[in-house]
């Protein structure tokens, strides 16, 4: 059997004395009111017998008690969040950062979703933005910011952070570099490369104001410097140089006369020495192009080879050098005529000389863009005997034979007045025969 509570409804044991869900004493209700007006006047007393200060301290207490509860109410709902939010994956992944867990961060990254992922990006570029920041103003040396801008990279998935922040600081402290060579060089009154080292000082450098009022205070020492080093190269003859250095020296004083009719004076030096040498290269162009044109009796020489050009002509037979008894010969097809181009060669040498690859790279141009380039090589083994050159075919030392490079055309370049022009190698040197 149970007991109901008559003041929250509770279903209690039979035997129990008080309720289980709102403490009230079970049994009739004349005991529970009884009993409540019992502890009422209980308290009246009590109340009764206190005096004013005990009275507030009673009500003191009774506030403190409230606040304690509210403050621990609200410690553990910070808590809570603080918990919820130190192992979330975002702030997991900044603390193996903080680590550097690279291997914890790899195993997290499969799991992060894409919104994380570029949180943790933004984190990482805020994160070499303030090293940076940290070299720029010294609170951190070079050596320090470049293995925390490595870390970062090791970190970051974005192929541009991974170059972007090691380039901004090399570029930083390239510059930082430069201003403390300036420095030296300031000392030892080289104005000219202090000057060189001071330019390079770029404007995010905390250095940059620093480097631009050496330069102010040392411009006109700087100007006179820019002009005798400017004199320096003219008389060497370096005329682009002498140009560069007066048009800097103008740079930092516009209002100079002097400097104006010297860059003058270097400009006409250049001019007339820039014609100089393009009549000289014209020169040597043209000197280059005659020393491939191929004339008879030309010779062309090397270590081990000797040969000469006896001349050219169009020809149906490629025939030996003695035709008066029985010998043999080669004809062109009906439709085809040969462009014969006889050379003697001597082998110098003390071992055989290879007759092929004698001749490459032939191009015949007839007329306006007609051009061809098959061709066949012949030669002279014994008087009356000519045959084709193959790879096994060798000139024996101290000997020397009739070449024939044999050109295929058609039969109407024969007959035209036509331009025709023949370019090769031979020996490896480039040749042209303008026939016609």
């Amino acid at each position: 059997m149970e007991k109901k509570c008559k003041k929250c409804g509770a279903k209690n044991l039979e035997n129990a004395k008080f309720c289980i869900e709102c403490g009230n004493q079970l049994g009739g209700e004349e005991n529970q009111v009884k009993n409540e007006n019992t502890k009422m006047l209980l308290k009246i007393k009590a109340f009764k017998n206190l005096n004013l200060e005990q009275i507030k301290q009673l009500i003191e207490v009774k506030k403190k008690l409230v606040v304690s509860v509210t403050i621990i109410v609200v410690a553990i709902s910070i808590g809570c969040v603080i918990y919820s939010q130190y192992n979330d994956d975002l702030n997991k992944a900044k603390r193996y950062f903080e680590e550097d867990n690279t291997t914890g961060f790899i195993t997290l990254k499969e799991s992060m979703s894409r919104e994380d992922i570029n949180e943790f990006e933004n984190f990482l570029s805020e994160e070499g933005e303030k090293v940076l920041n940290e070299f720029n103003n010294g609170k951190i040396n070079p050596n320090d910011a470049r293995e925390k801008i490595k870390k970062i990279e090791d970190f970051s998935s974005r192929n541009t952070y991974k170059n972007e922040f090691l380039k901004k600081f090399e570029e930083l402290s390239t510059s930082k570099d430069s201003f403390n060579f300036g420095l030296e060089y300031q000392k030892e009154k080289d104005v000219l490369q202090a000057y060189e080292m001071f330019r390079l000082v770029i404007s995010t450098d905390t250095n940059y104001e620093k480097a631009q009022a050496n330069i102010n205070k040392l411009r006109p020492q700087i100007v006179d410097a820019l002009i005798k080093r400017a004199d320096e190269e003219y008389e060497n003859t370096n005329y682009s140089e002498c140009l560069s250095l007066i048009k800097e020296a103008i740079n930092l004083d516009g209002e100079n006369d002097d400097l104006k009719q010297l860059k003058a004076k270097y400009e006409e030096g250049k001019a007339e020495a820039d014609k100089k040498a393009e009549e000289e290269e014209k020169q040597k162009t043209e000197e280059a192009e005659a020393a491939k044109q191929l004339i008879n009796g030309k010779t062309l020489e090397t270590e081990n080879a000797e040969i000469t050009f006896v001349d050219a002509n169009f020809t149906t037979k490629i025939e030996p050098d003695d035709k008066s008894g029985f010998y043999t010969y080669f004809t062109s097809e009906s439709d085809e005529i040969f462009l014969d181009l006889k050379f003697k060669v001597t082998n110098k040498g003390k071992y055989g000389l290879k007759l092929e690859g004698l001749v490459s790279n032939v191009l015949a141009q007839y007329s306006d863009g007609y051009n061809y380039q098959m061709y066949n090589c012949f030669w002279t083994e014994n008087p009356g005997d000519i045959s084709n050159v193959f790879s096994w075919d060798e000139l024996d030392p101290l000997k020397t034979t009739t070449f024939h490079l044999a050109i295929k055309l058609p039969r109407e370049v024969a007959d035209s007045q036509e331009s025709l022009n023949v370019k090769f190698k031979m020996l490896g040197q480039d040749q042209v025969l303008n026939f016609r």
